[in-house]
């Protein structure tokens, strides 16, 4: 194959995506550094995702075009990654762009040495700019490679010190007050009328929502609430949700939530069905209830695979056109909504608000359907009946249209996240089929993509492959822990704590106290992974992971590490929505503990009424038999039996549901 694309024996769809290109692709193997060092050449490290969007326009301007390939090909050795799969290197590499001066995304294209350190990058180049950068970077690499080498040494000293958490680091006072700050400092960027950042693109911020959720109800900010409460509204309203089939897309262009990037993404979706459940329970807004079942019905019917698992996304394009399958033509809409044409044209503001470009339509609400209704004389009851009709009326008819591309490989850590959000959905809307398909998911997980002593990351066409990284871990520990708590089955807490142990070993660095975010490190460098983005940082994740196990087995050694990571942590906490989840863990050491601890025979039914409520700071145990548990010590009962622990000091045990909201809630 020497000379050749070596991409048509990959798995992954990104990569299978270039397997026809004219460029000579490598995948990320060692024969293609071993070609790039015995022929000294710099080497093209190209990374995406196969649901991106301007992946696909640089490919056919660039990556198709024979020209450029041809360059390529004679001064280059180029490697394709999928950063699904390697988040590892995009990590990395993300990071170089950053320290050159460069913005991030995709696209992500850097030129390397022959051993991999980063000499150059950016994001989406056109033709002609990218030939230019082709020409220049072999002419300095031919006539001034010491020049070339000496900047590599600084740029990879650079980024060994972003991730060095080896030295002194300053005392940060880690009060409530600090946590009041960081939310104060961050009001003055919220949009108060459209809800989100004020600023376009706006995405979704699912942890930065959930952050904001239980602080805004734990210590009673009314602003906080009210941010929350426009941003999810305004979120299910707009053109960025799929008003007819459910799920939301990656991202608005606009500030007003109208125009999607039209990609759909299975971890945005897993986490803004926990966010809506969360707030369902918080609020009891009924909007929040349909959004989430709606996005956990998409994903069933458009990402479920036969193994029980989920694949990673869905395409922003059809046809070669972004948003084509989701929009609609006036007469087209009125074709297929027939006799409600009137009404649902007026809801979907087609032809006003909804009107896009080339005379298209992004379907958008303006109200809510309470409003809606009472203006056209009908109950809710009434206008829910009507509304699910000419819905059913359009998906059905755009059933027919090609679809979008199927990312289908199943990835670990975000299969994890649909977990948790079908415990959320479980809990908040008290469904017993949501738990039913959460444990489903889990075992399913489990079967194709955990041996005894690892989890693998991918499952694809039958295989799994690359072992995980932290996130896999983390989020697999989280899914486990919340199943624990939600139907009181040891299983799954003993199951965290085995992969907890494990992950420990494998990724847990004793003298700085971080976990790294691989084993094996690029270009020796250790990267851990700090940051919460639009997925939280699997740093932050495992560090609230360890302190729920600490409570749960008494283990007085997990709550030490994740003390020390949050101290660690404190000083890099520069604003708040970069590092939600991390205040979020710091509220966890700063509240005082409170844990509900359920006996008897009627265990599990008073564990589901009490889930039913937003309680995000308590920890749940139940069991309707003895447990060995700590939690369980001198408290195993026939009889149900509620005892709610605050402090580690324990109200006198109460029967009744009643009874112990009350003392939650004065608590």
């Amino acid at each position: 194959m020497e000379g050749k694309n070596h991409l048509s024996v990959e798995t992954s769809p990104y990569l299978l995506q270039h397997k026809d290109n004219p460029v000579h692709w490598f995948a990320w193997h060692d024969d293609a550094w071993k070609k790039a060092v015995d022929e000294d050449k710099l080497v093209l490290v190209s990374i995406g995702y196969s649901a991106c969007h301007w992946c696909h326009v640089m490919e056919h301007e660039v990556f198709e075009d024979f020209e450029c390939a041809e360059l390529m090909n004679q001064h280059f050795v180029c490697i394709k990654v999928d950063r699904e799969e390697r988040p590892d290197i995009d990590h990395i590499y993300m990071d170089a762009v950053h320290l050159m001066g460069g913005r991030g995304g995709w696209p992500l294209n850097v030129f390397t040495l022959p051993d991999g350190r980063p000499v150059y990058g950016g994001t989406y180049f056109p033709k002609l700019q990218w030939l230019n950068i082709l020409e220049n970077l072999f002419d300095v690499y031919r006539r001034e490679k010491t020049k070339v080498l000496a900047y590599a040494d600084r740029l990879t000293e650079g980024l060994t010190q972003l991730h060095d958490f080896s030295g002194e680091k300053k005392h940060v006072e880690s009060g409530l007050q600090f946590v009041e700050d960081k939310v104060k400092e961050w009001m003055s960027s919220w949009d108060l009328e459209l809800g989100g950042q004020r600023r376009a693109p706006k995405f979704p911020m699912p942890v930065t929502l959930e952050f904001l959720l239980r602080y805004g109800y734990k210590h009673e900010s009314d602003a906080c609430i009210a941010h929350v409460t426009q941003t999810l509204n305004r979120m299910a309203l707009g053109g960025i949700y799929d008003q007819i089939g459910g799920g939301f897309c990656r991202y608005s262009v606009d500030a007003l939530w109208k125009v999607p990037h039209f990609e759909k993404m299975l971890y945005d979706n897993a986490q803004l069905i926990s966010v809506y459940a969360h707030a369902y329970s918080a609020g009891g807004q009924p909007l929040f209830r349909r959004i989430a079942e709606q996005t956990i019905a998409w994903a069933e019917r458009e990402l479920k695979t036969k193994d029980g698992l989920f694949c990673a996304a869905l395409d922003a394009d059809s046809e070669g056109v972004e948003g084509k399958y989701y929009c609609w033509t006036k007469s087209e809409f009125l074709l297929a909504t027939g006799d409600d044409a009137a009404i649902a044209t007026e809801y979907f503001r087609v032809g006003q608000e909804g009107f896009w470009e080339h005379g298209m339509n992004i379907l958008l609400c303006h109200e809510q359907d309470e409003s809606f209704a009472a203006k056209h004389g009908l109950s809710a009851t009434d206008f829910d009946d009507i509304r699910k009709r000419f819905c059913e009326k359009l998906l059905h008819e755009r059933n027919k249209r090609i679809r979008p591309g199927l990312d289908d490989k199943v990835l670990t850590s975000w299969n994890a996240m649909l977990v948790s959000a079908y415990v959320a959905a479980g809990d908040a809307f008290r469904d017993k089929n949501y738990l039913k398909s959460a444990e489903e998911l889990y075992g399913a997980l489990k079967r194709h993509l955990c041996a005894e002593d690892v989890i693998y990351r991918a499952f694809t066409k039958g295989m799994r492959s690359i072992p995980g990284f932290l996130d896999d871990y983390a989020f697999l520990i989280q899914a486990a822990i919340d199943l624990y708590e939600s139907t009181g089955k040891d299983l799954y807490l003993k199951e965290a704590s085995h992969w907890t142990d494990v992950a420990t070993q494998k990724f847990y660095r004793e003298h700085t106290g971080i976990f790294n975010y691989a084993t094996e490190s690029i270009m020796s460098v250790e990267r851990s992974d700090t940051e919460d983005n639009v997925i939280p940082s699997s740093l932050s994740v495992m560090a609230r992971c360890l302190q729920k196990l600490s409570v749960h087995l008494d283990n007085r050694n997990d709550q030490e590490k994740s003390t020390r990571l949050m101290n660690q942590m404190l000083p890099r906490i520069s604003h708040g929505s970069a590092y939600s989840n991390w205040l979020m863990l710091l509220l966890d050491h700063l509240a005082v503990s409170h844990e509900v601890v359920i006996t008897g025979k009627n265990a599990e039914l008073v564990l589901s009424e009490l889930r039913a409520h937003y309680f995000p700071e308590c920890r749940f145990a139940a069991s309707t038999n003895e447990s060995e548990l700590p939690l369980f010590h001198a408290r195993n009962s026939a009889d149900t039996t509620i005892y709610v622990c605050t402090g580690r000091a324990c109200h006198a045990p109460v029967h009744h549901v009643s009874e112990a909201l009350a003392l939650l809630q004065e608590s």
